[in-house]
């Protein structure tokens, strides 16, 4: 090689001498080794550049190496169990997507708001059986159960209080697609716990309204109380007591006989109807608790009763309908906390023979 030339450079060039390079490749081969010497040359001796390091150093140091070694154990954990809960999930799903019945059991209720109102709905469930009866085994003062409404897939009863004319409603029912609950949406909602059950209690301008749910059943309290009386009346709620109640009626007017009838640990309803369409009803339930109280319908008028003896106290109260139709004759047992009502057709001397036939069997007790 007789010289470097310049990128561009060609052999044909005349442009003169001045486009080589001064130096050959050997010559720089020389020189890049002197300055490498020199470099190594100038380096300190190695075992001059050993140092020993502080204590707090060492520390520190320590430190941040077992919060690097902790942060990949954590992340090595969080990649696992993400993993897990992946192929959980994923089973979950596909076992729900083919069982509907077990979809059923595991989600039993949604809520949701729709439009204007808060809505509790029910997934579809099999036949439970028999709905149970609850009663509420505590009341605030002054309140007492009025006549109530037992239906085959739900219960709803009504407690007044006779001295301020307020009231609140219970009300419960199978979990099923057939029933439903709702809320104005602009009510507050407060999460609160009956016992160890979530519960949702709704502040409204004029009632409020306590809702909680157990295994098979929904539960709501709706009234003008707060949330404290409300809670309160919810733990009170119980299965009633296996108790018979074996009242009677004994005489009947010439041409009744049962239209329909139903008795349970909690209430005794019978209706009679003859011929002509008139009707006796003879209803009687237990109160656990509260004001022993008569509570008629709001629109009767309170008239004179004389029933003499048997199984009507003198107390007696006897009621008729604004349009005179129909008449109502209501009294209470203190020592046993059953009301008594009866409502007819009938005039009023009637009614108070019909009531005085009424007795209780023999044998009838506390189970």
């Amino acid at each position: 090689m007789s010289g470097f030339r310049f990128p561009g450079s060609s052999e044909g060039n005349q442009s003169g001498a001045g486009d080589e390079f001064p130096f050959s490749d050997a010559e720089l081969g020389l020189a890049a080794q002197a300055v490498r010497t020199s470099l190594l040359s100038s380096l300190p001796d190695p075992s001059a550049c050993r140092h020993t390091f502080s204590n707090r150093f060492c520390r520190e140091m320590d430190a941040v190496c077992r919060q690097a070694r902790r942060r990949e154990r954590l992340r090595t954990c969080l990649h696992r169990a993400a993993i897990i809960m992946i192929a959980i999930l994923t089973g979950l799903s596909i076992w729900l997507a083919v069982d509907t019945g077990a979809r059923a059991e595991l989600i039993r209720w949604v809520r949701q708001t729709v439009g204007d109102w808060t809505e509790y709905s029910f997934f579809p469930r099999e036949n439970a059986g028999i709905l149970p009866e609850y009663d509420l085994y505590w009341l605030p003062d002054g309140y007492a159960k009025t006549p109530l409404i037992t239906q085959d897939d739900k219960h709803i009863s009504r407690y007044e209080n006779r001295k301020t004319g307020e009231s609140f409603r219970f009300r419960y029912a199978f979990m099923d697609d057939s029933h439903w609950i709702t809320v104005p949406a602009e009510e507050s909602r407060t999460a609160v716990r009956v016992f160890d059950t979530p519960a949702d209690f709704y502040t409204g301008a004029e009632s409020n309204t306590l809702i909680w749910m157990n295994e098979d059943l929904y539960f709501t309290l709706e009234g003008p109380l707060d949330s404290a009386a409300m809670l309160r009346i919810a733990e009170s709620a119980s299965l009633c007591q296996d108790t018979i109640l074996s009242w009677r009626i004994s005489w009947l007017p010439e041409g009744y006989q049962v239209s329909r009838y139903t008795e349970s640990a909690e209430k005794y309803d019978v209706h009679y109807e003859n011929g002509s369409g008139k009707t006796v009803h003879f209803l009687y339930y237990r109160m656990p608790a509260g004001e022993l109280a008569l509570i008629p319908p709001s629109d009767w008028l309170r008239k004179d009763a004389d029933s003499g003896a048997g199984a009507v106290r003198p107390e007696a109260e006897l009621y008729e309908s604004p349009d005179g139709r129909y008449r109502l004759l209501a009294w209470i047992d203190e020592a046993q906390r059953i009301t008594f009502y009866l409502y007819s057709e009938e005039q009023p001397d009637v009614m108070e023979r019909i009531a005085e036939s009424i007795f209780q069997e023999s044998g009838a007790s506390d189970r």
